[in-house]
């Protein structure tokens, strides 16, 4: 038996019909064929003279009467342009004499437009398949009539390519629908996707075979619910005032804020107001915190779920957003990772952070209209309480709307995080470290991705921008143009991956039967496979 060699398996190329925007209703089958072939001849000599620019152009019109049958007539050839509207392209094909089929226009109208520049199906999809060929009055064109039968020279039709209503009944297979996990309204998910190594081809123990591709793995476990802030207090273990003060204590002993402006005079009723609101921050911190694997171990929020919190409860404001509010957390050795996601916080940093925040998120920090210890307690009370689920005094109703919270858009997000972050990086020159994208610089890779247009102006950019920094609740992007020259105008990774997603939502307003993921999905391969990222 001769020996097994072990070969290398060569990664196939990505599935020509793998473009997210060919949403034909039937099965296309495709009309590539290399050039010269899509010109519908093999060589340059053999081009027929009618598709040559320089014969004079008349309308078709019959035979003269009086002339005999077979006998040429010395009058120009009538040649025919016809002006095909694909998608959002109008492309000019010359017919010659109109001697060929109706289908054969649409047919070249697919090729001419797979092959312009940025008609963004090139790349991924050559099965675009014309359904019909409609005329002006709106009537589909028999197929199998010639051009110059039903058309006449400078006409105008419409190429049906399946992407609105169903120009016609194609009876073919039916596209399955997608195999999502969705969950529940009622219940919480923890979702784990990465990716690992494909295993390696085995026979009888030896390996004959290795796949480079790496196989997507994913993992969903059903979260615990959150228990209301009264079902938290009886969980905990049972201790008396005293106790609980002296675990307050330990905690005060640790925050830091003794270099803030007139902090002696102010220092012990600051104390006093956290102590009054110690068990409702408590829950607030334990319900955003990470959960420890070690029971034994303190709870520790990441920066991630800090920046989370304050979306939630609106704590940014036109003048002091996220890329600020990390500056408080850094340290001379980790200034070139200001915004680093995973930097753990304990609940002394927590409550620092609070106190900090109550002051430096209002228009003049250096004087406050409330100072504290009162800014300290509006914060508590007007944000985090009530803006905080399962607490006694939470209000659903000012809740900002939650547009990117299913697993599909999640995983799409994670199918091109690192294009993103390319992406992010190519634009972010303003920030030494880029770690944050500037406004400007988020108009200008819009400006070179070429995908604005009526449905995405310059002003709903800006606007999407703002509500990714401040989040989406009501008044923020009119308080940030009141704000003028003071106003923040950049973003972390993060916001800037929200700000792309309501970015899709603006672009494809007008569609109602694609998901959020799939619009997601598209803005997110228009500017990491476009002119903005090459």
């Amino acid at each position: 038996q001769p020996a097994l060699s072990m070969v290398r398996i060569a990664p196939p190329q990505r599935p020509l019909s793998a473009a997210p925007r060919l949403r034909q209703d039937f099965e296309g089958h495709g009309l590539t064929s290399p050039a010269p072939f899509d010109r519908g001849y093999r060589y340059v000599a053999d081009r027929p003279l009618t598709a040559s620019s320089s014969v004079t152009r008349l309308p078709p019109d019959s035979t003269p009467a009086g002339q005999k049958k077979g006998k040429k007539s010395s009058a120009p050839v009538p040649t025919f342009t016809i002006h095909a509207h694909i998608r959002e392209k109008t492309l000019t094909i010359q017919a010659g004499a109109g001697n060929q089929c109706i289908y054969w226009l649409g047919a070249t109208a697919v090729q001419r437009y797979l092959a312009q520049p940025f008609s963004y199906t090139w790349t991924f999809s050559q099965e675009l398949t014309a359904k019909a060929v409609i005329g002006e009055d709106g009537e589909h064109l028999p197929r199998t009539d010639k051009v110059h039968e039903v058309l006449n020279d400078g006409d105008h039709v419409w190429i049906d390519v399946g992407d609105g209503a169903p120009g016609s009944r194609v009876l073919s297979r039916e596209f399955s629908e997608r195999q999502i996990f969705e969950p529940r309204p009622d219940d919480e998910y923890q979702e784990q996707i990465g990716w690992q190594e494909t295993a390696a081809d085995m026979v009888d123990d030896e390996v004959v075979g290795i796949d480079p591709r790496h196989s997507m793995r994913y993992v969903r476990t059903v979260l615990a619910k959150q228990p209301t802030f009264k079902e938290w207090q009886q969980l905990k273990p049972a201790s008396s005032q005293e106790g609980l003060f002296e675990v307050f204590n330990d905690v005060w002993h640790d925050v830091s804020v003794d270099d803030m402006p007139g902090s002696t005079s102010w220092m012990n009723e600051v104390k006093g107001a956290l102590w009054h609101q110690f068990e409702p921050l408590q829950y607030i911190f334990s319900c955003q915190a990470t959960v420890a694997a070690d029971e034994s171990k303190k709870l520790t929020m990441s920066l991630l779920e800090f920046w989370s919190l304050c979306k939630r409860c609106g704590l940014p404001t036109p003048t002091y957003n996220i890329a600020k509010i990390d500056k408080m957390f850094v340290t001379k050795l980790t200034e070139k990772d200001a915004h680093n996601a995973q930097r753990k916080l304990e609940l002394h940093d927590f409550l620092g952070a609070l106190i900090r925040l109550s002051v430096l998120r209002q228009p003049h920090p250096m004087k406050p209209d409330v100072p504290l210890p009162n800014s300290l307690t509006q914060l508590i009370e007007e944000k985090l309480l009530v803006l905080t689920p399962g607490c006694d005094t939470f209000a659903a109703d000012k809740v900002a709307p939650a547009l990117f919270g299913s697993p599909a858009v999640r995983q799409k997000l994670t199918i091109h995080e690192s294009r993103l972050k390319q992406l992010f990086l190519k634009w972010a020159i303003r920030d030494e470290f880029r770690q944050t994208i500037a406004l400007h610089e988020w108009l200008d890779m819009f400006a070179a991705s070429t995908i604005m247009g009526a449905d995405l102006t310059k002003d709903q950019l800006v606007r999407d921008f703002v509500i990714a920094m401040l989040g989406d609740h009501p008044g923020n992007f009119e308080s940030w143009q009141a704000a003028g020259e003071q106003a923040c105008e950049e973003l972390i990774f993060p916001e800037f991956v929200e700000a792309l997603m309501r970015v899709s939502l603006t672009k494809y307003r007008d569609d109602d039967s694609t998901s959020v993921d799939l619009k997601v999905h598209e803005i997110c391969l228009l500017l990491t496979f476009g002119p903005a990222a090459a």
